[in-house]
């Protein structure tokens, strides 16, 4: 997944991942795009949207919340990942993405 990501980039994709990154793939794509910086690429710009708020949940909603985590290991929310190049501002709001391009 890393290679495809940092491929993408390269090409100015940017890339919508549906959950987030555990710390370990973040830290994996982050060592292979300092490997992969040159004058073409300076680098890119990570999000991580989560929809934390289980506030107005029921008692069933959240439980069944808790058990896809714990199974999947994956956070519900959006991954945004782009070249640094173009995406100056990552906004956020829970209602909203905002992508400032440049």
């Amino acid at each position: 997944m890393i290679d495809f990501i940092i491929k993408e980039t390269r090409k100015e994709n940017i890339i919508v991942i549906e959950g987030s990154l555990n710390s370990i793939e973040e830290a994996n794509l982050i060592q292979a795009t300092m490997e992969n910086i040159d004058k073409k690429f300076p680098g890119i710009e990570i999000a991580n949207l989560h929809s934390n708020n289980i506030e107005n949940l029921s008692f069933k909603e959240k439980a069944k919340r808790f058990i896809v985590n714990k199974l999947y290991g994956k956070k519900r929310g959006l991954t945004i990942i782009g070249p640094a190049k173009l995406v100056k501002q990552i906004k956020r709001d829970p209602n909203n993405v905002i992508l400032k391009m440049m």
